[in-house]
């Protein structure tokens, strides 16, 4: 992943630092990832909480608690 980023952005890149390996890479990806799945479970219930959908508000409410 190193060398694909250091062509990608230059040697002297901030992110250079934390993308060092593949593990460091695949963490952070992980991590975004999980942020993104996060901010659409957030939707969706609100969604169900606007709609009055009981079945779905059980869902997402019940499981990140």
């Amino acid at each position: 992943m190193k060398p694909v980023v250091r062509k990608l952005f230059g040697r002297n890149h901030w992110i250079i630092k934390h993308l060092q390996n593949d593990w460091l890479a695949g963490t952070w990806f992980f991590l975004i990832a999980t942020g993104v799945c996060l901010f659409g479970t957030a939707i969706l219930f609100l969604q169900a909480i606007a709609n009055a959908v009981t079945e779905e508000i059980f869902i997402y409410g019940v499981r990140y608690v």
